[in-house]
């Protein structure tokens, strides 16, 4: 028998259960996010990110002033200036956003890393392009503020005050018109002679390894640390930025590493008065070169780097901060860049398989998400995914917002103390990587699962469930079905098994491949690497409990999902492979708590997580907290199938943020 009807016929018989079952559920079957696969879906090893080059461990957090300068109509009234700047970053300092701290870090030794003094969640107060004179620096060409606009000492004692940090915008070179002024630090080495050409931004270019040019980036971090700064973006950074610019300044990045590492040597009166050992961190951008070669510079250099380039519209004339299409493309981006990352592994002492380690957080751009749709740009639900992708991610949390004008979502979003506590606790990390419904691969689609994690101490995950919507343009997973294909290996086999259940009408890609309007997901554990096997092997982990929340503490809060594998030997689980499974759905409530739960018997069974459903809208519940229950027909399955599902029911744009943790011992 040909190997794509076998697999036509095993689709057959899976579809067929799943009809049953949604049927409970009162899904459409032609909008189901799950596809089986051909295959074991491959092992899953989970990726982490340890200290960064400067002693971070957890990515950046505030406020950066980019995106109302690019977007003026966003706030009319905004002035790049210190008074406006001012007003924006005094937001942070101020309740709701000032309460953050103590809830989020509770006893985390690491919560106050910076050492502020009052442990703020969003800290950084950083100046985009437009702080300093445009042309020329001091006497030994250094950076110098622009003094009409800012006062830059004045302004970080401002924000220390507060338990806020300022942050500076740089890019690479030195200034044209600095040609003739003696680097401080050198006798008599001028830029000019380690300095040529034109970089395009009035700045020549550096020769890196040449005497003089790390003693210039010394001389203007240690200015800047006098002046209390405590985060550097350095701009326009090569291989990657797309524009005109010299073809490698990664050495702008070594540079500024070691200026930054140097400060800690000095004497305290001379770098950081009353703030000894204070780290500056450093952010690079925009939209890096992610080969082996260069990412181990940035990786060894920076704190976090940029996976993609600005999301926002940048435009005089726009009123919105940014689009869906852009943010498709982001999101997108992030996924090559961790994908990359999510197959290596290593081997541990005990054998097992363990995720690359990571030392750089990944800078997805400034968040738009505060100010509601008509000036961000995306409707509410894309704003919450949004969020649930950078914080997902272990990305920067630096808002682009007016934070003088958030609308009531907007602050919600930005002040979740479960959110936020995930971000520092978890995903800063155990950045998330896609597993795909149906395959457990990390191809791009419309249709995604993620998951971070499980930690390996405590086996806690956080999964990601996506409808991202009809890929606009810049989304990289199209809607022809061809990436289907593409992520099942382009096989004769896989197309055949493809038309075969399109031409019985069973739509086992179209649903995973999604379309316009509302589509329900569905990913296994399986397909999460949680199913038979252990991690670090093809399946998962074995004989795990799984309890499941929704993380914004709304409709799945309280919700147990209780896997379907037994522990046991491995003759066991031969056994439970084999024998088939059957469903049964019971439905649980807790009276005292008003919570929902599922208890899921061994065999195949759904949870619907879909945001915002609740018990009383269930067309299945009995009364308002009252019990149910639904039993499935038994049904023939191997450990492909094995394992519970997640389901959602997504709007485009829409998402829901899980946190997975197991119930009972846990065992890596």
């Amino acid at each position: 028998m040909a190997v794509y009807d076998v697999f036509a016929q095993f689709s057959l018989a899976i579809t067929q259960v799943f009809h049953f079952l949604l049927t409970l559920t009162n899904i459409s079957p032609s909008n189901v996010g799950f596809a089986p696969y051909p295959y074991e879906p491959p092992p899953l090893y989970p990726l982490s990110i340890s200290q960064t080059p400067h002693g971070f461990s957890h990515s950046a957090r505030g406020w950066n002033s980019f995106g109302i300068q690019a977007n003026p109509l966003t706030n009319p009234n905004f002035v790049f200036n210190q008074e406006h700047v001012m007003a924006q970053c005094d937001v942070l300092a101020r309740p709701p956003f000032s309460t953050l701290g103590s809830v989020v870090f509770g006893n985390d030794s690491n919560a106050n890393e910076e050492k502020t003094g009052n442990g703020l969640f969003y800290t950084y107060c950083s100046l985009d392009s437009g702080w300093s004179a445009w042309d020329h620096g001091d006497e030994y060409g250094r950076i110098i503020a622009d003094k009409r606009v800012f006062d830059i000492p004045k302004l970080a004692e401002h924000l220390h005050k507060r338990g806020l940090q300022l942050g500076l915008y740089v890019v690479p070179g030195g200034f044209h018109k600095d040609m003739n002024k003696t680097i401080l630090g050198t006798k008599n080495i001028t830029i000019g002679d380690v300095c040529s050409g034109d970089n395009g931004l009035l700045r020549c270019n550096w020769h890196y390894g040449q005497d003089g040019v790390q003693q210039w980036h010394d001389s203007v971090v240690e200015q800047f640390a006098r002046w209390g700064v405590d985060f550097i973006k350095l701009d326009f950074v090569t291989p990657g930025s797309p524009m005109l610019l010299p073809k490698n300044s990664s050495g702008s990045v070594i540079a500024y590493h070691r200026a930054i590492s140097k400060l800690s040597k000095l004497p305290n009166s001379n770098s950081r008065p009353n703030r000894p050992n204070h780290p500056i961190r450093l952010a690079i951008s925009w939209k890096l070169a992610r080969d082996p070669t260069h990412f181990s510079i940035w990786s060894s250099h920076a704190d976090s780097f940029r996976t993609d380039q600005d999301i926002n519209n940048a435009g005089a004339e726009s009123a919105r901060f940014t689009r869906w299409e852009v943010v498709q493309r982001a999101m997108n981006e992030y996924r090559g860049y961790v994908e990359g990352h999510a197959r290596k592994h290593m081997q541990t002492e005990m054998g097992e398989g363990m995720g690359e380690v990571l030392t750089i957080h990944p800078d997805m751009d400034n968040l738009y998400v505060g100010n509601g749709e008509e000036i961000d740009g995306v409707d509410d639900r894309m704003r919450r995914t949004m969020v649930n992708h950078w914080v997902g991610a272990g990305a920067n949390l630096m808002l682009g917002s007016d934070l003088t004008g958030l609308d009531a979502t907007g602050l919600s979003l930005l002040t979740n103390p479960t959110i936020l506590s995930l971000a520092h606790c978890f995903t800063s990390r155990f950045p998330m990587r896609p597993r795909n419904p149906g395959t457990g691969l990390g191809h791009s689609r419309q249709l995604q699962a993620w998951i971070a994690g499980p930690d390996p101490e405590t086996g806690d995950a956080v999964v990601l469930l996506v409808n991202y919507g009809v890929d606009l343009g810049q989304g990289g997973f199209g809607g022809t079905g061809e990436e289907f294909e593409k992520e099942l290996g382009g096989s004769e086999d896989s197309k055949g098994a493809r038309s075969k259940s399109e031409s019985r009408g069973e739509g086992i890609t179209g649903g995973t491949m999604g379309g316009k309007g509302p589509q329900t997901v569905f990913v296994s554990s399986n397909d999460l690497g949680l199913g038979l096997g252990r991690v670090g092997e093809a399946g998962g982990a074995v004989g795990m409990q799984w309890e499941v929340r929704d993380a914004w503490g709304e409709s799945e809060e309280g919700t147990n999902f209780l896997g379907v594998l037994q522990s046991g030997s491995g003759s066991d689980l031969a056994e439970l492979k084999d024998r088939g499974f059957r469903t049964s759905l019971r439905g649980l409530q807790d009276d005292a708590q008003r919570q929902r739960s599922f208890e899921l018997s061994p065999g195949v069974g759904i949870l619907d997580v879909t945001p915002g459903k609740t018990r009383k809208d269930s067309e299945n519940a009995h009364d308002d907290y009252g019990n149910d229950s639904h039993s499935g027909n038994g049904m023939e399955s191997d450990s492909m199938m094995a394992g519970s599902v997640l389901m959602a029911n997504l709007a485009e744009g829409e998402s829901v943020l899980l946190m997975l943790k197991p119930v009972g011992e846990w065992k890596l």
